[in-house]
């Protein structure tokens, strides 16, 4: 029997739906371009060797997420960030004026300057005739509070060169220039450098009497220390080294200062900085000296007392 026209259009039928779902899955299984590989997103190419690498935009950031970057400043370039430290970008001729100008933080940044703390000869220099005036103020130590009393106005003069002892000596007289009833200083100091004599006031069972202490040659002190006189007289031993401080750096006080002397103890010209044991007592001494005028100090400060030259 053959078939009816029915059952043969049937079987036409199944036989295209079945061409036509296996091109289907041919092609869901595909690349894009008849080939077997992964499925690509619409618009890119394959992962195949050949295939362009298309980069991935970024998502885009709004002004209020923290990872977005400031603005650059109109008219000119960003600020070195946080991470870069403060003034890294300053030379070294821009560190010595912001310095000098008092520019708050700039001392931190005296370190990088190459002369900042190398070490320098420090001697004194007198002539005769010099003449310059001292103020001390002096730190009392009280059981609530800390006091200072002061200024006390000293006045220092070199009088002459003289043998003294047998040595060759400068001859200074130091005065109250504030209360001229007290009794004057002499010190003689040779020209190597040493403390080699004093003279003083004392007194003794409600009688004043000069008195002269001679200091034998060779047991000079470390440092030139007069003893039994208030008198600010505390220098640095011979031969001492000092440290080179560029122009505006402030001097560090030990601690407390008298008021209204802040402004004076910054300096406006390149300085001598030195530490060194009081010979007499043990106590730190700090000093201060302008290395173009090396007649005296013009800081020097204890624990309990603070030295201005004027």
């Amino acid at each position: 029997m053959s078939p009816s026209r029915n059952t043969i259009g049937g079987w036409l039928v199944v036989t295209l739906a079945l061409v036509a779902g296996v091109a289907g899955l041919a092609l869901l299984l595909g690349d894009g371009d008849g080939q077997a590989g992964g499925g690509a997103a619409p618009g890119r190419a394959g992962a195949g060797p050949d295939a362009p690498v298309v980069p991935l935009e970024p998502p885009a950031r709004g002004p209020g997420d923290p990872t977005t970057p400031a603005p650059a400043p109109a008219g000119g370039a960003a600020h070195a960030s946080v991470d870069d430290g403060p003034g890294l970008d300053l030379g070294h001729d821009e560190i010595r004026a912001r310095l000098a100008a008092g520019e708050p933080g700039m001392e931190l940044l005296a370190a990088r300057l190459p002369e900042h703390g190398q070490p320098a000869p420090l001697t004194p220099r007198w002539e005769v005739g010099d003449e310059w005036v001292v103020e001390t103020w002096y730190r009392q130590v009280q059981a609530h509070a800390d006091e200072w009393i002061g200024p006390a106005v000293w006045r220092f003069r070199v009088e002459r060169e003289v043998g003294f002892r047998d040595e060759p000596c400068l001859e200074l007289t130091v005065t109250r220039a504030d209360e001229p009833q007290v009794p004057p200083v002499t010190l003689w100091i040779a020209r190597a450098g040493h403390l080699a004599g004093v003279e003083t006031t004392v007194t003794q069972q409600g009688k004043a009497q000069r008195a002269l202490h001679v200091i034998p040659r060779g047991d000079a002190p470390e440092a030139l220390r007069a003893p039994l006189t208030s008198a600010p007289v505390r220098l640095p031993p011979p031969g001492a080294l000092a440290r080179l401080a560029p122009a505006g750096l402030p001097f560090d006080p030990l601690g407390a200062a008298p008021p209204d002397v802040a402004e004076h103890l910054r300096s406006g010209d390149p300085t001598l900085d030195i530490e060194f044991r009081d010979p007499l007592d043990g106590t730190t001494v700090r000093q201060r000296w302008a290395q173009g005028d090396l007649r005296w100090p013009v800081v020097s400060r204890t624990e309990t007392t603070l030295s201005l030259r004027r």
